[in-house]
């Protein structure tokens, strides 16, 4: 995890412990405001980009409108990045390379190269959560999170190391995660990164059949 957790598509990301004041936005009315991700300490801006899509699954992509997406997000205080090594095969995080080389400082990049892109059934969470936060020790990436883990999954890992945010679908669209997930992120202090806050665009009044 380059910082954190991420998500796919621009996202709406919700602390489970902390809401922004007017005051704490920073700079013009243009700007995003900034939120503490759980109690993990990790502050990022409230809405992310998740930048999947400028180089997989979503149809064409243009290289030279996604560098200017970037930079328009960072110039309006969009600074948390999601990306993963999966996505175009590298090419995701080659592209999000090219900005980073000239604005690192400004961007907490979430990578599922590092963050458990998915649960491994076959490999105990407390493994894996150990090598995640031999990482840490050495210096690598800051935070660790988890993607689509379970409630009593992220109660496991949460003994091994301090997990700053998980990363999971959720919407008006869908709403599963209520009953037991976001209960248990709220008891243990971590963050809530959700993806498709838009229902995969059903909720944009675009699709209609």
């Amino acid at each position: 995890v380059g910082t954190t957790s991420g998500f796919r598509g621009s996202s709406y990301l919700e602390s489970t412990t902390y809401e922004p004041k007017p005051a704490e936005i920073r700079g013009s009315e243009e700007q995003t405001a900034e939120v503490g991700l759980g109690t993990s300490g990790l502050r990022v801006s409230a809405i992310g980009l998740g930048c999947m899509g400028m180089s997989e699954f979503y149809g064409a992509s243009d290289e030279g409108e996604s560098i200017a997406t970037l930079h328009h997000a960072l110039d309006r205080g969009v600074t948390f990045w999601d990306t993963a090594d999966i996505y175009g095969m590298g090419r995701n995080e080659a592209l999000l390379g090219k900005v980073l080389a000239e604005r690192r400082a400004e961007v907490s990049l979430a990578t599922k190269s590092l963050l458990q892109h998915r649960v491994d059934r076959q490999v105990p969470i407390e493994d894996t959560v150990g090598a995640m936060a031999a990482l840490v020790e050495a210096g690598r990436v800051r935070y660790l999170g988890l993607s689509e883990a379970a409630p009593a999954t992220l109660r496991r890992a949460a003994t091994v190391h301090p997990i700053a945010a998980l990363q999971t679908e959720y919407s008006l669209f869908s709403r599963e995660l209520e009953a037991e997930t976001l209960p248990t992120l709220r008891e243990l202090g971590i963050g809530l990164v959700p993806y498709s806050p838009l229902g995969r665009g059903f909720l944009t009044g675009q699709i209609r059949s």
